[in-house]
């Protein structure tokens, strides 16, 4: 790559984040290494600020850019975090094969300047730590299951007890971060009010409506299309000339995703049972995918503010009931009707 002479004032700068370092670029020129540590983040912020950017942009790294990126954004500093695969696709088509800390930062300038990515809001610290609690809480839960498992092949005594008294120790934290995520979303008035209009919903159940509060807060603000993009629950179409291949969901937020293929697997909005395909000749996986964009966009319908948003889908002029057997309508009213239509 070609090297030009630092200017003050560049467009956009990349920053290539690592476990312990934070290499900071402009696209044609290295601007320094600093340590990925905080007493060095308000060196890099020095640095940044004397380039006056427009643009600053760094990967998703696996959490070690939260930091330096919570740091920006208190200096005023317009962050957007990127995919790494679109970062990598981007170097591709510039056939660009070698890959260093230096050459990845640049591209990420090189990068911004090409997309123009729009900034990164910065997420509250209370949602931080609903996040967190939901997060720790499925991390618990994986720990116990393991440990179940590993309980039925075990022969050994005393390795039996060790393993019963962690599992035990393993149930105290669960109950434990139940009850702070029952306190965070009681002493937040909104999330309370959500939680009880998406609690009325059939197949949405507290567990799926702290998930989707922790890793999809866009929920109700955005289109049905968009929303379902983000869980990773939309079908992508495949198709080239005469050519329509089956579409596809690919991407999204894993654990919404997984939120959703549980909460949908059993019951529709409507409270069907699946035991029949929603549309005659879908696979399997197409029906999966329907139930849980089904699921989370009714969702979506319901959070939305009626008063800012058209109804996406209009009501009918008569619903007086829905002729499915087996269906409790004491608690449905025309507008929910409408909405699941």
């Amino acid at each position: 790559m070609k090297t030009q002479p630092d200017v003050i004032g560049a467009a956009s700068l990349g920053i290539d984040v690592s476990q312990s370092k934070l290499h900071l670029a402009a696209p044609h020129k290295f601007l320094g290494k600093f340590n990925n540590i905080l007493a060095s983040h308000q060196q890099l912020i020095k640095r940044v600020l004397a380039q006056q950017p427009t643009g600053l942009v760094f990967e998703a790294s696996g959490g070690y850019e939260r930091a330096i990126c919570d740091a920006l954004q208190d200096a005023g500093v317009p962050v957007s975090v990127a995919q790494p695969g679109c970062v990598r696709h981007f170097a591709r088509s510039l056939n660009v094969l070698a890959k260093t800390d230096v050459i990845d930062a640049q591209l990420i300038a090189r990068f911004d300047t090409a997309t123009q990515p729009g900034p990164t809001p910065k997420t509250p610290k209370n949602h931080l730590h609903f996040r967190a609690l939901v997060d720790r809480r499925g991390q618990v839960i994986e720990d116990r299951v393991r440990e179940t498992n590993r309980l039925e092949t075990c022969a050994d005594a005393p390795m039996r007890a060790c393993i019963e008294a962690h599992i035990t120790s393993l149930r105290e934290q669960e109950q434990t971060l139940d009850q702070q995520i029952a306190a965070v979303i009681k002493a937040d008035a909104e999330l309370n009010q959500k939680g009880e209009v998406m609690s009325q919903q059939t197949g949405v159940g507290p567990q799926t409506i702290c998930t989707l509060f922790a890793h999809l807060p866009e929920l109700g603000s955005l289109d049905r299309q968009q929303v379902a993009a983000i869980a990773g629950v939309a079908p992508h179409p495949r198709e080239s000339g005469t050519w329509k291949g089956q579409r596809r969901i690919s991407g999204g937020r894993a654990p919404v995703r997984k939120a959703m293929s549980c909460s949908g697997a059993q019951r529709d909005v409507h409270g069907r049972p699946f035991s029949s395909p929603m549309v005659p000749g879908h696979p399997p996986v197409s029906r999966s995918s329907d139930r849980q964009r089904q699921v989370l966009q009714t969702s979506h319908h319901r959070l939305r503010p009626q008063d800012a948003h058209p109804p996406e889908h209009p009501p009918e002029k008569e619903t007086t009931q829905i002729p499915w057997p087996q269906r409790d309508t004491s608690n449905l009213t025309s507008d929910t009707v409408a909405s699941r239509e």
